[in-house]
């Protein structure tokens, strides 16, 4: 779990690496948010999207939150590497092992990433 600013968001967002590749240094990521956007209620694919995590499980959120796999981003490992030395990314603590393991599942099922993105970054997933 790591905790950085974003061009285009007025204030820091946590996110998750969800996946990573074998033969490259990049990952895919998702955001955590405090609550379900009211417009989301009615698109039922996005809903279906968003992951709950406990506080009680996850003891660097400060309320339950919720991980939207909807949209995924990739990030450089040595751009959050470099951000980390600098002070400009924090690592704030692990996600709770099954709620990684849901994000992650829910990334896959969603339909969201593209064939070539599954197999990039989730084939240890996709190979059961």
């Amino acid at each position: 779990m790591f905790l950085k600013n974003f061009e285009g968001i007025d204030h820091q967002k946590f996110f998750i690496v969800a996946g990573m590749t074998d033969d490259k240094l990049t990952v895919c990521s998702v955001f955590i948010n405090s609550n379900i956007h009211p417009s989301l209620y009615n698109k039922q694919l996005i809903l279906n999207a968003q992951v709950p995590l406990k506080k009680n499980d996850n003891t660097f959120l400060s309320h339950d939150s919720f991980a939207n796999c909807s949209h995924t981003f990739v990030l450089d490992a040595d751009l959050i590497i470099n951000e980390i030395l600098s002070g400009q990314c924090k690592v704030i603590g692990n996600i709770a092992p099954n709620d990684l393991r849901n994000v992650r599942c829910t990334i896959v099922n969603s339909g969201f990433l593209k064939q070539e993105d599954e197999e990039l970054f989730f084939k240890d997933l996709l190979s059961h």
